[in-house]
Formats: C-alpha cells, sequence, structure tokens
C-alpha cells in the first residue's frame, strides 16, 4: 500500500503539499492535527511527571532550607552527621566532580534550590585554561558562580595543572580581573600559577578587609616572561590585609612577595633560603608557627643579620634543609 505521503509530498512545517499548491488537504490537516496533539500531550505528559516526582519523592517534601544543608554536606564531601555537628575546614573545596551546576541538572527543583543558596558557591576552584578558544568560557562561568555567592566570604583557588600553555600570558587577565572584582570578600586565597601572572592580582583599593589565609606556589615562566625582570615586574602586591594570620609560601623567592607580615602568625615556607628563614622571622614579630620544607644555604640577596632579634609570641618551629636534615 502506498503511504499519503508519496502522493501528497507532506513537509512538516513547509505549510501541506506540493500538489495543492502548498495548501494542505484533508489529509494533511488530518495530519497537523495529530501532530498538534502529540505536542500538546507531550507536554502534559512532562508536567505530569514533575507532580509524581514531587508527591513521590521525600526530598520534594523537606523545606527548601533543608534542602540546601544536604546539598552542602554533598559538595563537601561529609556525611550529614559530621556536617552538622564537626567543624568544617574552611580551605576544603569541593571534589572536582561536585558542583552545584551538577546539582541544578537533575531537575527544576533542585536547580532553584541550588541557583538560590549561597553558600554552595562560597568556594571555588579554577583550573585555569591558557588556550585562547576555552579562556572566555571560563572567565564567563567563573563570574556566574562568584556572582551567586551572595555576600559570603570567598575561598578561591586557581591552579595551573595543565601540560602546556599559550604564550600569551594577557588572554588570562580577564579571568583575573573577576577574582579582583571580589576582593573585599576574599577570605582564603591560593594562587598556584606561573609566577608572570602574580602582578595581576591587585585587590580593589589595594585592600583585602577580611584575608585570612594565603597560599601562593610559584610555577615556570611563560616563554615571554624575562626572569631577568622579576624584582620589578613579578612582585606579588597585597595592600592592607588586617586579619591575615596564615601564609605559605612555595618556589618563589620572598622578594616578589609583598604582604604584611605584622599579623602573621603561622608560616610554611618550601625552598626558601636561610636568609629569607630569617627576614621572615624578623618581620612577623607576632609568629607562633613556623615550618620550613627544603631550605637551602643561599642568600637571595638577602645579608644574615650581624644582630640578635627578639620573638616573644614565638613556639617551637621545624627547620629543614634541603636534603630534609634538621638544622
Amino acid at each position: 500500500m502506498s503511504n499519503v505521503n508519496d502522493f501528497h509530498y507532506y513537509s512538516q512545517g513547509q505549510g501541506g503539499c506540493k500538489l495543492m499548491g502548498r495548501r494542505s488537504c484533508a489529509l494533511c490537516t488530518e495530519l497537523e492535527e495529530i501532530e498538534s496533539l502529540r505536542a500538546e500531550l507531550a507536554q502534559k505528559s512532562s508536567q505530569l511527571c514533575v507532580k509524581i516526582n514531587r508527591s513521590h519523592s521525600a526530598i520534594f517534601r523537606l523545606p527548601p532550607e533543608i534542602i540546601a544543608t544536604i546539598f552542602e554536606a554533598y559538595l563537601y564531601g561529609s556525611s550529614y552527621a559530621e556536617f552538622l555537628y564537626q567543624p568544617q575546614d574552611p580551605m576544603k573545596f569541593p571534589p572536582p566532580d561536585c558542583t552545584p551546576f551538577l546539582l541544578g541538572a537533575v531537575c527544576k527543583v533542585w536547580r532553584d534550590v541550588a541557583w538560590s543558596t549561597p553558600s554552595l558557591w562560597a568556594s571555588i576552584t579554577i583550573h585555569v585554561d591558557f588556550r585562547h578558544v576555552e579562556q572566555p568560557v571560563q572567565t564567563l562561568l567563573t563570574k556566574e558562580w562568584l556572582s551567586r555567592s551572595g555576600k559570603l566570604p570567598l575561598s578561591i583557588r586557581l591552579l595551573d595543572d595543565l601540560p602546556s600553555r599559550n604564550n600569551d600570558i594577557f588572554q588570562i587577565r580577564p579571568l583575573i580581573a573577576v577574582i579582583n572584582q571580589y576582593s573585599p570578600r576574599w577570605r582564603h586565597l591560593h594562587l598556584d600559577l606561573p609566577i608572570c601572572l602574580f602582578p595581576f592580582f591587585r585587590p580593589l583599593g589595594d585592600q583585602a578587609p577580611i584575608l585570612e589565609y594565603m597560599r601562593i606556589e610559584g610555577q615556570d615562566h611563560f616563554l615571554n616572561d624575562h626572569p631577568a625582570n622579576e624584582r620589578n615586574a613579578n612582585t606579588l602586591r597585597l595592600g592592607a590585609a588586617p586579619r591575615l594570620k596564615c601564609v605559605s609560601i612555595h618556589r618563589i623567592t620572598l622578594r616578589l612577595v609583598d604582604i604584611p607580615w605584622e599579623n602573621i602568625t603561622r608560616f610554611l615556607g618550601e625552598q626558601s633560603s636561610v636568609s629569607e628563614c630569617l627576614q621572615i622571622l624578623r618581620r612577623a614579630p607576632l609568629l607562633e608557627h613556623c615550618v620550613f620544607q627544603r631550605s637551602s644555604g643561599l642568600t637571595h640577596g638577602y645579608p644574615i643579620f650581624a644582630h640578635q632579634f627578639l620573638l616573644d609570641t614565638f613556639r617551637p618551629y621545624i627547620f629543614c634543609s634541603q636534603f630534609k636534615t634538621p638544622i
């Protein structure tokens, strides 16, 4: 038996059949009505599925505030009891495969709760992508993520873990500019990036008023950067940070870190020279806990002190040489 479409050349969405001059004949009209009814039934079926899910699933009967708390426990990898009754590590970031975007992909109800819960967006880990094509998308997603964090203090971590990088360092500046916009709410900042990018991190008004913890890890330079100009070009200047208490510095000389040391109470340094270690002890009079790992005997331009200085608050610390032998 021949199909009606063989005679009428019916093409959905193109206005009827060819034999009737694009006018709908009786059969075409009937087919159009069936297609319209099918779309209407599909919409009703989708709406009915939503109602069934809400009536059959226990989580949909919970208040949004309880759902939001469960989402927080999920993102930070804790059991619900641990999340409620044990102090949370402020520098604990969600695992890479646990994001609010994943929660929002489940259904509209979950998405509404996730999108309107600022605490889910107060911590972010950015694996910086230096590819020119991908960077605008990453910058846009970062801006969207941080915009949902309300007015909460932020924990921000930027990691450079890609095996290859583009030579153009300026394409990453829009992403850094977004991070700088939120400097009044920086609470924890972790930078694991090429050293030549550090000067672009400048808090608004040269102030990071609630910053408490900072971890700095220097990576290799870009090919178009010049290590000879490190002293002037690659300095990380933080400005005023009255609450900064804990600092961790790895694979970067002390000359390239311009931060307020007067309130620092805890310090961890890796690959620091002996003279840099002494400089830190002198600059941080409130230091209580200090650890040096894989330190070298190089001076890095700092003179060895010829006079004594006293730290009243200092507690026992660990000082290790390059070969992890206590000095």
